[in-house]
């Protein structure tokens, strides 16, 4: 729509922000916006009015945002600092700074924490203002709870933005506007400081569209009820045309066991893993307990190689895939990434966006693939929409991995776990 009809979506995106639509869904319009439209800035240039009242806002996101998308189309906005306040320094319970971590979702809190200290007590005794003293925000929260949770079956609650998160993350960013005079005031605020600190707090927008791009029908392998633990010899992908004789590295799949295939009422959820993982010594009780990936880096989907393929790599040992969940406001999914030095030393590059999460060889071609996939919700409504099975995986060319297996000099093993956890009965 931004590419193909950029005088419609315009005319779509105006009324959206100017209507009462959730500050959440404004801030990712925005964002799209900013990350996806091509020149000549048709929309943007189009909407610069809205841009110029954005930009004066209490919220850390629209002002920062939009005064990014007039500087790109050359309106220089009038810059002022935020008029927001600090609160008089009222103690904070623990508990209620351990709220944080449920209402945040990316650990941004943190993030934050690190410049200005008492940012997660501020964020607190606004949520109270805003949030927990006000009744009509609670019945709220508990209508969309209710909305989420099946009063026929025994399901797993259904993955929403539920009102309470929608609360905090406008409370987030209001908050968060008040950083420029607080880094003033200790002196250490920088021009252009908030455009990275606007971009360490939005949602991950990119790294959404790709993984949204790179769905599949899921491949034909057991399912994770089916699935032993063990530790086996590392084989190639058969059965899946085009990528028969590639590896599969990694893999991650939740399946929700049924009691019977006509109620969707359930019974138990099985998390199965398996990754490979280069050790001399494969003996499963020493890495029983822990998952066969390693500590993953998205930017390696996002950012290209700066080193060249001649760049020495030592040998390695251990899991070959990282992991990590995109989390955010948005969602929580799964992802996989082989390692950035791995892909620089392969000479391995990200695929052209907003695509699928590929890294692309030399020639252009396909060399490690990220692949995701979700199949037949619980039941009919809205409270049973959860999948039965969704899952990932990552696989990588035979070549590519010939080429690994000689950088690492130790043979590599195939590791597999299973979690089984037994729904709660009411």
């Amino acid at each position: 729509m931004i590419k193909s009809f950029p005088d419609v979506t315009a005319v779509g995106l105006r009324q959206a922000l100017s209507l009462e639509t959730p500050a959440s869904s404004k801030l990712v319009l925005l964002q799209i916006l900013a990350e996806f439209e091509p020149p000549p800035l048709t929309i943007s240039s189009a909407l610069q009015d809205i841009f110029r009242t954005y930009s004066k806002s209490e919220h850390f996101g629209f002002r920062w945002l939009t005064t990014a998308l007039l500087n790109r189309i050359s309106k220089q906005p009038d810059i002022q600092l935020a008029s927001s306040g600090l609160s008089l320094a009222v103690p904070v319970s623990r508990a209620k700074l351990e709220l944080l971590s449920y209402l945040d979702r990316g650990a941004r809190v943190e993030t934050i924490a690190k410049i200005w200290s008492d940012f997660p007590s501020e964020l607190v005794r606004a949520f109270d203002r805003e949030y927990l003293n006000q009744e009509d925000n609670k019945k709220r929260s508990n209508d969309r709870h209710n909305l989420a949770k099946s009063r026929i079956y025994k399901v797993p609650e259904t993955a929403m933005l539920f009102w309470e998160h929608e609360v905090f993350e406008n409370i987030f960013y209001q908050v968060l506007t008040s950083i420029s005079k607080y880094l003033m005031s200790k002196g250490i605020w920088k021009s252009g400081i908030e455009y990275s600190i606007l971009y360490e707090v939005l949602p991950q927008i990119i790294l959404h569209v790709r993984h949204w791009n790179s769905r599949i029908v899921r491949p034909p392998i057991p399912l994770p009820s089916a699935v032993k633990e063990d530790i086996s010899t590392v084989s190639t992908i058969d059965h899946e045309d085009e990528f028969n004789g590639w590896y599969r590295c990694a893999y991650y799949e939740e399946e929700l066991v049924v009691s019977d295939r006509y109620s969707p009422d359930v019974t138990e959820q099985v998390t199965a893993t398996g990754g490979i993982v280069f050790s001399a010594t494969p003996i499963l009780a020493e890495l029983k307990g822990n998952l066969p990936f390693g500590i993953g880096r998205a930017k390696v989907w996002l950012e290209p190689a700066i080193l060249a393929p001649e760049t020495k790599l030592s040998p390695f040992s251990g899991p070959l895939i990282g992991f990590d969940f995109i989390s955010d406001y948005l969602g929580l999914k799964p992802l996989f990434m082989i390692h950035p030095r791995i892909a620089m030393r392969c000479g391995l590059q990200p695929g052209q966006q907003p695509g699928p999460l590929v890294l692309m060889d030399g020639n252009g071609e396909p060399a490690c693939i990220f692949r995701y996939w979700s199949v037949r919700a619980l039941g009919g409504n809205i409270s049973e929409e959860s999948p039965r099975l969704s899952g990932c995986d990552l696989i990588i060319r035979p070549d590519i991995f010939g080429r690994i297996k000689v950088m690492s000099q130790i043979p590599p093993v195939y590791m597999t776990t299973i979690l089984r956890k037994p729904m709660k009965k009411d």
